[in-house]
């Protein structure tokens, strides 16, 4: 029994341990993804967004933060950015526009 404890805490220990290593060569990775885009002025988050917009255009906020793993107000400084840099154009959903 005391091995099979033994064995299973190893295991999780390997595991957390790729995790960790994973976690690095991601951000080592989106570090390279941004200082080969910073030329053209964009991020690879704002790429991300403007890659879910291509496939699902016409959807919300909350839509495109799901789709892209961040919070709503991470995606809305995202659009904002892509906006004002000339990437986007959007328009008022007149579905939900309140009177």
């Amino acid at each position: 029994m005391a091995r099979a404890v033994k064995n299973g805490k190893d295991r999780q220990a390997e595991t957390r341990r790729a995790a960790q290593m994973m976690k690095r060569i991601m951000i080592h990775f989106r570090s390279q993804m941004d200082e080969k885009l910073r030329p053209q002025g964009v991020t690879t988050a704002q790429l991300h967004v403007l890659k879910v917009i291509r496939d699902e255009p016409g959807g919300s906020g909350a839509q495109l933060a799901r789709s892209c793993y961040v919070t709503p107000q991470s995606a809305q400084s995202l659009l904002t950015g892509l906006e004002e840099d000339g990437w986007i154009v959007r328009s008022k959903d007149r579905g939900g526009a309140r009177d």
